[in-house]
C-alpha cells in the first residue's frame, strides 16, 4: 500500500519535473529564433552605428555592457547632444536611436516570456 503511493508520487513529481524542461526548452527555442533574426542583427548593427557615430566627435560610450545606455539613445536625452552634431548627422542618429530603442523594447518581450 505504501509503496503504491510512493510510485505515485515519484511518477508525478517526474512530469513536473519534465513539463518544467519542456517549458524551458520552448522558451529557449524562441530566444534563439529572436538570436537569428533579421531584427536582432538589425539592433546590433544599429548599436555600432551609433557607437561610431559619437566616436566621431569624441564622446566615449561604455559598451561593456549588452545594450547601450540610455542616456545615449532616448529621444528626450538625445537633444542634449545636438550642439556636437551636424544637423543632417544628427538628424540620422537620432533615426538610429529610436529605431534602436524600438527593438530593444521588442527584445525585452523575448527576455521576459510575454509571448
Amino acid at each position: 500500500m505504501f509503496g503504491f503511493n510512493n510510485k505515485v508520487n515519484k511518477e508525478r513529481e517526474a512530469r513536473k519535473e519534465r513539463n518544467a524542461l519542456e517549458a524551458q526548452q520552448r522558451k529557449f527555442e524562441i530566444w534563439r529564433k529572436w538570436c537569428n533574426s533579421e531584427e536582432h542583427k538589425r539592433m546590433y548593427h544599429l548599436k555600432t552605428l551609433i557607437i561610431k557615430t559619437y566616436g566621431t566627435v569624441n564622446i566615449k560610450m561604455d559598451n561593456e555592457y549588452d545594450r547601450l545606455d540610455e542616456s545615449f539613445t532616448r529621444a528626450d536625452l538625445i537633444e542634449d547632444f545636438a550642439i556636437f552634431f551636424d544637423p543632417k548627422v544628427f538628424d540620422k542618429l537620432k533615426d538610429w536611436c529610436r529605431e534602436y530603442e524600438a527593438l530593444c523594447k521588442e527584445e525585452d518581450k523575448f527576455i521576459e516570456g510575454d509571448l
